[in-house]
């Protein structure tokens, strides 16, 4: 190695870049496991009604399907990369009966945890790089 790129090596320029990329590998992989946790859950406790589990009466009065990106975004259940301004997340969080999600009698209310997860995956996706599930995680 000649004495040129071993000085460059050693330049701030140079360090900070190679921190900015293993910083941004790692966020792309903590954003991966955060979206496949998310849609697993969503495929869980979501898709009995806006899924294509969408077996009961109570599914088929409903036109939001979570699993179509396309109805998500028109009903706006998900803004990517803001979760206060997502009906899902005002829906889950709601302590409400006429409003809350799920509602009462179809299923345990999600735990503060669950909640919290599926604002960091709004948060962290993009309207060009959501992607739903088209078959239920397992």
């Amino acid at each position: 190695m000649n004495k040129t790129a071993a000085s460059f090596l050693k330049t701030p320029l140079f360090l900070t870049t190679i921190f900015l990329c293993c910083v941004e590998t790692e966020s792309h992989a903590e954003g991966d496991a955060i979206a496949r946790q998310a849609l697993r859950l969503v495929a869980k406790r979501c898709f009995v009604c806006h899924g294509p589990d969408r077996g009961s009466e109570d599914a088929q009065a409903t036109d939001l399907r979570l699993d179509v990106r396309k109805v998500a975004l028109e009903f706006n259940a998900l803004v990517p990369g803001d979760s206060g301004a997502s009906e899902l997340m005002t829906r889950v969080a709601s302590n409400d009966p006429d409003s809350q999600m799920p509602p009462p009698g179809h299923g345990e209310k999600l735990t503060a945890k669950e909640v919290k997860l599926l604002g960091r995956w709004i948060e962290s996706v993009s309207y060009t790089h959501l992607t739903l599930p088209t078959t239920p995680y397992v």
